[in-house]
């Protein structure tokens, strides 16, 4: 498979396949709006909203639909986690539900809103599947192992080792519980959802890789607007979520896979939890394994806000999407879920 082939970003059944294609449905699409006009507001408005070709929300309706159907999940776990107080149990109760309601949301958004097949959004649960999520794992963990060893050698910060008692594993095992549903919750919004709405409705205005590449992009922004409001953050570390996002997406874009994206998250979290770190402003670790004393500039480590607010975590998110797009250019093979499956009807 080429490298056209792998990057290729229109949908192959709803959408163009080429530049004079995308002009074509986008004259089209025009024509339509044109002939809406005369057939008064009910007519204009339903062109608006519905896509009158496949009988479903438009792009923009189908992210919205969706968008309020994970905050709403997102609001009951939160309140039955405040109900739950500090009991262990309970808390995990309710990350629990939460992931299981913003699966469901997304699996009927998928069934009956977009008309496709929910599990085109994951990609092929074939044998490959777990290599993804281990390769991914050894990514997030990696990437977090070398900045905590980078911070060590150069100064930045200081680390050391705490005894690990059953207090400890119980917390650890708690904590590995949130990141899980944390990683499956927001690569179900930010990556099979999003991006794969996104991609599908602008191929009706942009060439192929356009499409592709433009909605990896805005979805990216999203991500990072998301974590805008979280404790500790500034301009700089909002604009690094972003570019986190593309890190945990381009994989994704180009082989419509989500298994990578999930270890990846779920580790690069944990790790830095395990390591003492701020984990996107939020202390959670609690000295489970060392005690890390920060030591350099905030510029640099990132600060309250952990490594994703600082030029080291900068750095191995850019090193970390070139791995990712190598390691999608290796292992890419025609039998290979594409995001084109997954925009596809």
């Amino acid at each position: 498979m080429s490298d056209d082939d792998a990057l290729r970003g229109a949908p192959q059944s709803s959408g163009p396949e080429t530049q004079a294609d995308a002009r074509g449905s986008s004259q089209a699409t025009q024509t339509q709006a044109t002939q809406m006009r005369g057939r008064g507001a009910r007519a204009w408005l339903r062109w608006v909203c519905v896509e009158p070709e496949r009988a479903r929300p438009r792009a923009l309706l189908r992210l919205l639909i969706h968008a309020l159907g994970v905050l709403a999940s997102y609001v009951v776990g939160g309140v039955l986690a405040w109900a739950s107080g500090p009991s262990t149990a309970g808390r995990a109760a309710a990350i629990g539900l939460q992931t299981a309601l913003v699966v469901l949301v997304t699996w009927a958004c998928a069934r009956f809103v977009d008309r496709r097949p929910p599990t085109q959004m994951l990609g092929s649960a074939d044998r490959r599947a777990p290599i993804d999520l281990l390769v991914g794992v050894a990514l997030g963990a990696g990437s977090i192992a070398v900045i905590a060893l980078l911070e060590a050698q150069l100064g930045l910060a200081h680390y050391a080792p705490l005894a690990l008692g059953s207090a400890s594993l119980l917390r650890a095992g708690a904590l590995l519980l949130f990141f899980v549903a944390v990683a499956i919750d927001e690569e179900l919004w930010f990556r099979a959802y999003q991006l794969t709405n996104l991609a599908e409705g602008l191929s009706a205005w942009l060439g192929p890789r356009a499409s592709r590449a433009t909605a990896l992009v805005l979805s990216a922004l999203v991500f990072g607007l998301a974590h805008a409001l979280n404790p500790n953050a500034s301009l700089l570390s909002t604009a690094n979520i972003a570019v986190g996002g593309v890190f945990l997406g381009i994989t994704y874009a180009m082989t419509g896979r989500l298994w990578l994206a999930l270890g990846l998250h779920f580790a690069w979290n944990t790790a830095q939890c395990l390591l003492d770190m701020p984990v996107s402003g939020q202390t959670l670790g609690d000295e489970l394994l060392v005690h890390r004393d920060e030591l350099g500039d905030d510029l640099v480590t990132g600060g309250a806000f952990g490594p994703e607010g600082g030029a080291l975590g900068l750095s191995a998110m850019l090193l970390g999407t070139v791995l990712c797009v190598i390691h999608a250019r290796l292992t890419l093979r025609p039998e290979v879920a594409k995001l084109d499956d997954a925009i596809a009807s």
